[in-house]
């Protein structure tokens, strides 16, 4: 205990009394080592909460019971040979060596009975559940995350370690320092390590405040002049960048976009009401395609409104308009945490003007099969598949797989319904069927005609099947028919008069069939036309077992064929409900449910945790959000899945990228899910120029760097200078300050300090660039229709660091005073106690105490750390 440290006791206790007890308490609380180890224990535990997964936490205490068991089995035994050695041992020296080999004995003894006989019943075995474990569920459920991750917080690590318990914890860490420095340390020059350090540990604690408090980190995008059409050909001026991890709602409502922060209240780790809004999808109601995953939100809600910032737009008359309606509420009532986004259908109710109905089917069977592929049967049929059906839409109106095939028309083309109940056309796989209009005459393919020339009877007419594909060699790319399907037969036509041709025969949509001639255009393309009326040609597909509806829009009743390979099985006059009774061997199929009127929406696939890259985990790359759009006065809702759009200048344009909504009024909006845009302070950057260095010609890039000019802002034009600067992979570009050589050295200095604390100085890295664009250039370049490749953008990390230099400060401070109080504060203090003690031997007797006593004092050392 120092002399100041009692002086300042006695102090307190004489001057802070009665009502001023609680100061001298808390004085005294904050000038103890003990709250600085407690704090001090405390940012440890925080540390490793944030770090360890909870689940082993929990582990812990399983293990802890496995190592008592051990001491147990070790210390038990051991205890007792030795207990008994020293009974019956009398002498000194052999009782203690057999004491020492009673101890290994012993324990060695214990440590083989507990491995044999105790670890066989004590360890856990998760396949059979035997053994001892403390809370097992919780320990598999949770042995990857972090408490940071679970629903209760739901935090980043900046997030977490910016959260007010660590910052409650410093703070107070920084006061008792500074109060324990103050009230227990002299301040002699002697001292002057231990209080280095004690300031040094002080400015580290507050620079860390400061750094959490004012930290940005994102990306923006420069796009090239090549692009974007600018005076002087640079690229247009970017004012903005997008927050690394802070989510916004952007809006539409037709007079721009206005963002709104979803800071704080939407989750990052967990899935949350991934059924919002599908109450009654085509998906959950059939389970048809790639099943979506609902149970992944362990019943979890989510359900927070979005408030408004009040955005307002002018008109050209000076008129106030608010960019988005104050009548219209935004709630968030879902998120997948990481998810693909997939179609679904939802009933629309009332029915539009022009709907979009939606059939139901379901294959039915009647029968399994065991391990010698013998049938054997159940109880009641089952429902093993199902398919959602649109007429209306010929893309949705299919379902083609391997073994089995689905169509469904509303009042189905009369010729083509005629042939499909022919049973003449069912008795082969494939069949081709060429009529001449008007002539009567009526010629019949198989797929044994393959390549063979048929001549239709005294027409002058031939024939020949040339080809028969599953699928169409080119994606079908006829509006409404993107992403359709259907067998292609190509069949060779030599007409009596012209040039022959190959008519392309699509099974699904005789509509497309169309007539492509040998020779191509002048230009390179095919040359083809629509199918020439002269001569009609069918093409029936039933290799597999087919399905074909036809839905009478007079009666809503629904005619059904089945084919298969060898036969076929008509029905008539069907509605919901009814079945398709066994057709072929233990199958049939269910009529299902009718909706008038189907409207597409998009909805989240969640990913298994096993497939997420864990680059993307928690960062919202790969989430989506329900947004449910509200006009409370009528009552009206609709609820919307979006997916996250990193870039809005960019993937905002895009139409999987947002989401458009019809208000009942006619009004629309239109959604994004994306990032918070924050405005660069007082300066802008345009790109100039962007090149990629290989290591060698066309070889692997080596580095990239932009050309970037910073320009002042109007409002900030006194303040910042313009300047060009080149920013690489490792040599980021500082604004809006620079040392320049156009400024004075004292002009230089300070700014060069000031922005290393000012939050408003940033850094700017190469992070991304257009690597298509740049490789497409390259091609003209080697044509010779360009001088050399470009790129269309380039992505620039930006980030600030203020308080950095201030936490490596303190660093310093540590660093300079701790060899201060370990080896010259023991040399100073060794010196004066010389100087002393050869004063001592020149002085009388009279004035050796005052003297003894000084000595004495020098010689206590002063603590590093807050004082006992």
């Amino acid at each position: 205990m120092s002399a100041k440290w009692r002086r300042v006791q006695a102090w307190d206790r004489e001057h802070l009394t009665g009502a001023l007890t609680p100061l001298r308490i808390g004085l005294h609380a904050l000038s103890t080592i003990t709250l600085a180890v407690v704090l001090l224990v405390g940012v440890v535990i925080y540390s490793v909460l944030a770090s360890v997964p909870v689940g082993l936490l929990a582990l812990g205490l399983t293990w802890l019971l496995y190592i008592a068991t051990v001491l147990l089995a070790v210390v038990v035994p051991a205890a007792g040979l030795t207990w008994l050695v020293r009974t019956v041992v009398k002498a000194r020296a052999a009782r203690f060596g057999l004491s020492v080999a009673a101890v290994i004995c012993g324990g060695t003894l214990g440590a083989v009975a507990w491995s044999a006989f105790a670890w066989p019943v004590l360890h856990y075995d998760p396949v059979y559940e035997r053994g001892i474990r403390f809370f097992p569920e919780f320990v598999a459920a949770y042995e990857n995350t972090t408490l940071r991750r679970l629903p209760a917080f739901e935090m980043t690590e900046l997030e977490f370690y910016s959260w007010w318990p660590m910052q409650l914890m410093l703070a107070l860490f920084v006061v008792n320092m500074v109060v324990a420095t103050v009230r227990r340390i002299e301040f002699k020059f002697v001292n002057l390590g231990v209080l280095t350090v004690h300031t040094g540990i002080v400015v580290i604690a507050l620079g860390s405040l400061y750094y959490q408090a004012f930290k940005q980190e994102g990306d923006t995008i420069l796009l090239a002049g090549s692009v974007v059409s600018t005076a002087g050909g640079t690229g247009p001026a970017q004012k903005t960048f997008f927050d690394r991890e802070d989510p916004a709602l952007w809006i539409n409502a037709g007079l721009g976009w206005e963002q709104r922060s979803l800071e704080g209240d939407l989750p990052r780790y967990n899935d949350y009401s991934l059924d919002a809004g599908m109450e009654r999808s085509a998906r959950d109601s059939l389970s048809f395609g790639l099943p979506v995953s609902t149970d992944s939100d362990q019943g979890r809600d989510l359900r927070f409104e979005v408030p408004p910032v009040g955005g307002v737009s002018r008109t050209p008359d000076g008129e106030t308009l608010p960019l988005v309606p104050e009548d219209v509420r935004l709630s968030v009532v879902g998120y997948a945490t990481y998810a693909e986004p997939v179609t679904d259908w939802v009933p629309h109710e009332p029915p539009r003007d022009t709907p979009n109905p939606l059939r139901m089917v379901y294959l039915v069977g009647h029968g399994s099969f065991d391990e010698q592929n013998t049938a054997a049967p159940v109880e009641e049929p089952q429902r093993i598949f199902a398919f959602a059906l649109m007429p209306e839409q010929p893309a949705f109106s299919i379902t083609d797989f391997p073994e089995l095939g689905v169509q469904h028309w509303i009042d189905a083309d009369e010729t083509r319904w005629a042939r499909l109940n022919d049973p003449a056309t069912a008795e082969t796989g494939i069949t081709i069927i060429a009529r001449l209009p008007g002539v009567g005459v009526e010629v019949l393919l198989t797929e044994r005609d393959l390549n063979r020339r048929t001549q239709i009877a005294e027409t002058g007419w031939a024939i020949t099947l040339e080809e028969l594909l599953p699928e169409p060699p080119f994606p079908i790319i006829t509006e409404g028919y993107e992403d359709s399907t259907s067998s292609v037969a190509k069949v060779r036509v030599e007409p009596p008069e012209g040039e022959p041709y190959v008519r392309w025969l699509y099974h699904r949509f005789p509509e497309l069939n169309q007539d492509i001639f040998d020779v191509a255009l002048a230009d390179g393309r095919p040359n083809r036309r629509d199918a020439d009326p002269s001569i009609e040609i069918d093409f029936l597909d039933q290799s597999k077992l087919q399905l074909y509806l036809n839905e009478r829009s007079d009666t809503g009743l629904v005619d059904a064929v089945v084919r298969w390979t060898g036969g076929m099985r008509a029905y008539s006059g069907l509605s919901s409900g009814d079945r398709l009774e066994e057709p072929v061997e233990r199958l049939s199929f269910d009529l299902g449910e009718h909706w008038p009127d189907a409207m597409q929406v998009g909805r989240p696939q969640s990913v298994p945790p096993i497939d997420r890259e864990g680059d993307f985990i928690g960062t919202n790359d790969r989430a989506m959000i329900a947004v449910e759009v509200a006009l409370p006065e009528t009552g009206w809702s609709r609820v919307v899945w979006l997916p996250f759009a990193r870039y809005m200048d960019v993937q905002s344009l895009r139409a999987d990228m947002q989401r458009q909504v019809a208000l009942p009024d006619g009004r629309w909006l239109a959604l994004v899910f994306g990032r918070v845009q924050q405005r660069l302070p007082g300066f802008q950057l345009r790109l100039i120029d962007f090149e990629m260095l290989a290591y060698d010609h066309r070889g692997a890039p080596r580095d990239y760097q932009s050309l970037v000019r910073v320009e002042p802002t109007p409002e900030s034009a006194a303040e910042i200078r313009a300047y060009d600067h080149v920013t690489k992979l490792n040599a980021p570009l500082k604004a809006p300050f620079l040392w320049s050589e156009s400024r004075g050295v004292v002009e230089n200095v300070a700014g060069e300090l000031l922005s290393h604390l000012s939050p408003r100085q940033f850094k700017f890295s190469q992070a991304g660039w257009d690597r298509q664009g740049w490789e497409q250039s390259q091609e003209l370049v080697d044509q010779g229709l360009a001088d050399r490749p470009r790129a269309s953008f380039t992505i620039l990390g930006v980030g600030n660091n203020p308080g950095i230099h201030v936490i490596a400060l303190g660093g310093v401070l540590m660093g300079v005073g701790i060899p201060w109080a370990f080896y010259v504060k023991p040399w100073l203090v060794r010196h004066k106690k010389l100087k002393i003690q050869r004063e001592l031997a020149a002085k009388t007797p009279e004035a050796v105490a005052p003297a003894a006593a000084t000595l004495s004092q020098a010689s206590q050392p002063e603590p590093i750390g807050a004082a006992r």
